[in-house]
C-alpha cells in the first residue's frame, strides 16, 4: 500500500545502525506572560547496533541557523559494535542556545563508513511548535527514477507526493538541510505522474 510518514519513520529506527540525540534538561512556558525558560544547553549523540559487523565509522555533526548558516561542526571516529548502545559524544551548545537562541536551532548527525550513510538524525533544542521555519523555496529536479530536492533553509519534514496518483518513495518525510541536496528514488510513477510532483514541508502546512 501507500506508505505514510509512520512507515518511512518505522524503516529509520528499525535499521540496523540507528543515531539517536539524547537533550537533558527542560523547557517550560510561564503561561501569564507566554515566556519561555529552558534548562537546555547538551546534547548527547548515542549509537545503537543491531547485528552490524564491528568496526569503525566517523560520526559527522552540524549545527546549523535554521535559515542557513553553519554554526559549528565536527567529527569524531567511533567503533561500532554488535548488540550494543554507545554514548560516543556529548556537546556543549551554551553559547548557542543564547544566541541565536534555540528557536534558530537544528542539529544534524550522521554516521558513516567510508562513503556509506549508516544512520542520519536531526534534533532541535526546543519544541517543534517554537522552531522559526523559513518559508524559503525548496528546489525540485526529477529526472527519470529520482528526484532531488535542496534549499538554501532548513525544512522539518519534507513530504513528497503526487496528488491522485501512486508512487513509491525510496524515503520521504525527511528533514532538508540548508544547502544539502536529498536524492529520493521514485517508481511506479509515468512522466505525467511525476509532472505533478509536490513538495511540501511543515512549514507550507502550518495554518492550514
Amino acid at each position: 500500500g501507500r506508505w505514510k510518514a509512520v512507515h518511512h519513520e518505522a524503516r529509520r529506527f528499525f535499521a540496523p545502525v540507528l543515531l539517536s540525540a539524547h537533550i537533558p534538561g527542560t523547557e517550560s512556558v510561564q503561561s501569564t506572560s507566554n515566556t519561555r525558560s529552558t534548562t537546555i544547553r547538551d546534547v548527547e549523540w548515542h549509537v545503537v547496533c543491531d547485528h552490524v559487523e564491528a568496526g569503525p565509522a566517523v560520526l559527522h555533526w552540524t549545527l546549523y541557523r535554521i535559515d542557513g548558516p553553519v554554526l559549528r561542526k565536527g567529527t569524531k571516529t567511533i567503533t561500532l559494535r554488535p548488540d550494543s548502545s554507545l554514548l560516543v559524544e556529548k556537546l556543549d551548545f551554551a553559547r548557542e542556545m543564547s544566541s541565536p537562541g534555540p528557536e534558530n536551532l537544528v542539529l544534524a548527525g550522521e554516521i558513516r563508513r567510508g562513503r556509506d550513510v549508516l544512520a542520519r538524525n536531526t534534533a532541535q533544542l526546543t519544541a517543534p511548535r517554537f522552531l522559526k521555519l523559513r518559508n524559503r523555496p525548496i528546489k525540485v529536479r526529477a529526472v527519470t527514477t529520482a528526484v532531488t530536492v535542496s534549499s538554501d533553509a532548513y525544512h522539518h519534514r519534507v513530504e513528497l507526493s503526487v496528488p491522485g496518483a501512486k508512487a513509491w518513495w525510496s524515503d520521504n518525510f525527511f528533514d532538508l538541510l540548508p544547502g544539502q541536496p536529498r536524492t529520493v528514488e521514485l517508481r511506479h510513477a509515468s512522466p505525467a505522474v511525476r509532472s505533478r510532483l509536490r513538495v511540501r514541508s511543515l512549514v507550507h502546512t502550518a495554518g492550514s
